[in-house]
């Protein structure tokens, strides 16, 4: 007799005990019943809502079921013909990878076509509750269409060029147009020239979900001098664009410090200069010719967001600092706002790496700061900035004036990293300042004694002293911030307040 399995063997037993003898009277007075039939496999159907004679576009919706007269349909496996394949993550078939297994009865497919147009056919089977799936899988036919997208670049007035170089840290930003729908483009890639030797894979980025990429110092390989870069989208029916490309000239940084100077238009005798040379001076002293150079005026601010951290990364430590403000028109603390809105990511980042921040300005926080409450609060450790009532409204800058509120002269306080310098005197009054609350985790750097100034709209400085300056920590690296111009204030000691602001940025840079 052939062997049987669990289920046959049961069904036997049942038989044998209904017949009421016992087992060695059993094989004369009953008669043994047939082989349990074997497992029949399950039949799948596909359903369409359009007419496949017709060119349909190729993101394609399709209805699927299946039924098994014996058991029940546990699930379904397809697959398309032509180059496409399972997505990452997707469920796989066990018998067989290149099939997908879902228990559900429709979906939305984006159909690679690799072109205008393809002709694709879709295959489906239904496998029942014991893992047999449908010999003849149901299959549809179909003719699809695609527009080929198209890209340029997005503004090429601020490109480097051959004439004007950048650094080996660079964003580049681009248009798509795709007529079947802008949702419909799944990336892009950009990638820069390469040479014998060079690895073409580590000069390339693929931007999935935005419109600009960010070249690193990693992806130039070393290779400075005129380079091009290239860019190419796809859709989701995996058709690529045209390739566009740029060439322009990079070039190393002059230092291993940044100097951003956000101080406005430099011009020979007037305010502006003096902070420009009062910063230089400082640099000077502490990293002669080791530096490099960013105006702002000039170049303009960063080209997005995603271009800070590469050209942060090139640096060991970095000074950003304004201080001047014009009558009309644009003024640096625009810049200013603008690029420190683009770069909070950039620092968070940078300094997250082990990077060293000294930043000083006119609205870096605040009402009018370009860093948000998000920066201040949960990455540098603010905990509240103080605001006054004008105008009908409720704003953050004040003013630093000569004198305090008890008529005496204005000391603003200092901490231990400027040099021993136990306190300051205001010159001239400065404007656009941000009075703020530290956090336990902030090192003081600048503050004024309670009460000193006006306390009607800030009640707490009556018994609490409020900052303009702090250094705070996270990752590996260290910021210093101020939220007024580090430049107005002088010594009211023997001890130099230039020397006291370089010995900070020597703590802070840690420099021999």
């Amino acid at each position: 007799m052939a062997r049987q399995g669990k289920r046959g063997w049961a069904r036997r037993i049942a038989r044998l005990l209904a017949c009421g003898a016992t087992v060695t009277l059993l094989a004369a007075s009953c008669v043994e019943e047939a082989p349990y039939p074997p497992n029949r496999p399950p039949d799948t159907q596909v359903f369409i809502q359009a007419d496949t004679l017709n060119v349909a576009d190729y993101r394609t919706v399709l209805h699927w079921s299946g039924t098994d007269l014996d058991g029940t349909v546990a699930g379904f496996v397809y697959r398309w013909d032509g180059p496409w394949q399972p997505a990452a993550g997707e469920s796989l078939w066990w018998e067989d990878d290149g099939w997908v297994f879902t228990t559900a009865h429709t979906d939305t497919f984006d159909v690679p076509i690799e072109g205008s147009y393809a002709e694709r056919t879709f295959f489906v089977r239904a496998i029942d509750d014991q893992g047999l799936a449908d010999p003849q899988p149901a299959h549809q036919w179909f003719r699809l269409t695609n527009e080929v997208p198209e890209v340029s670049w997005s503004d090429t007035t601020r490109h480097p060029t051959l004439a004007q170089p950048s650094l080996p840290a660079i964003s580049f930003a681009w248009t798509p147009v795709d007529f079947d729908g802008r949702e419909t483009i799944a990336f892009a890639r950009l990638w820069l020239d390469t040479q014998a030797g060079e690895d073409s894979a580590a000069s390339a980025i693929e931007v999935a979900r935005d419109t600009v990429g960010a070249f690193f110092p990693e992806h130039f390989q070393g290779r400075l001098g005129e380079r091009t870069v290239y860019c190419q989208v796809w859709d989701r029916a995996a058709t690529p664009s045209n390739v566009i490309s740029w060439s322009w000239n990079v070039v190393a940084p002059t230092g291993e410090y940044l100097l951003i100077d956000n101080a406005g238009q430099r011009a020979p005798g007037t305010p502006q200069s003096l902070e420009d040379d009062f910063w230089r001076a400082r640099l000077e002293a502490l990293v002669p010719g080791n530096y490099h150079l960013y105006e702002v005026w000039e170049a303009g601010p960063f080209r997005s967001a995603q271009e800070v951290l590469p050209m942060l990364s090139l640096f060991r430590g970095v000074l950003w600092y304004g201080g001047w403000i014009f009558d009309g028109g644009e003024t640096s603390d625009e810049q200013m706002r603008e690029g420190l809105a683009l770069a909070e990511p950039g620092i968070r980042d940078y300094i997250d790496a082990g990077g060293r921040l000294f930043l000083t300005g006119h609205n870096v926080i605040g009402t009018e700061g370009g860093l948000s409450s998000g920066f201040w609060q949960d990455t540098f450790g603010i905990a509240e900035i103080y605001r006054i009532y004008v105008d009908e409204e409720w704003i953050s800058n004040m003013r630093l004036e000569r004198t305090s509120f008890s008529g005496g002269p204005l000391y603003v306080r200092c901490g231990e990293a400027l040099a021993g310098a136990d306190s300051l005197r205001v010159s001239p009054p400065i404007s656009q300042t941000d009075f703020f609350a530290v956090g336990e985790s902030v090192e003081p750097l600048l503050w004024l004694d309670p009460a000193t100034v006006d306390t009607t709209d800030i009640p707490e400085h009556a018994t609490r002293p409020v900052y303009v300056g702090a250094r705070s920590a996270w990752g590996t690296g260290q910021m210093a911030l101020f939220s007024t111009i580090v430049t107005k204030f002088r010594a009211t000691s023997d001890v130099s307040y230039e020397a006291g602001v370089e010995a900070l940025l020597r703590d802070l840079w840690a420099l021999p």
